[in-house]
């Protein structure tokens, strides 16, 4: 047995899932600049489609 505890299994993030929180929380840009880079297409969130 080992004496390290296992961590739950998820699955791994979508791409784009947290650009959000990394340019406002990690980077600290301005939210208004972090909606300006998703209007532009240079940081996406993923879809509902998946």
């Amino acid at each position: 047995m080992s004496k390290f505890a296992l961590a739950p299994a998820r699955p791994a993030p979508l791409m784009g899932e947290h650009s959000r929180e990394i340019a406002h929380d990690i980077l600290g840009l301005e939210e208004d600049v972090v909606d300006r880079l998703f209007s532009d297409s240079i940081l996406f969130e993923p879809s509902g489609d998946a």
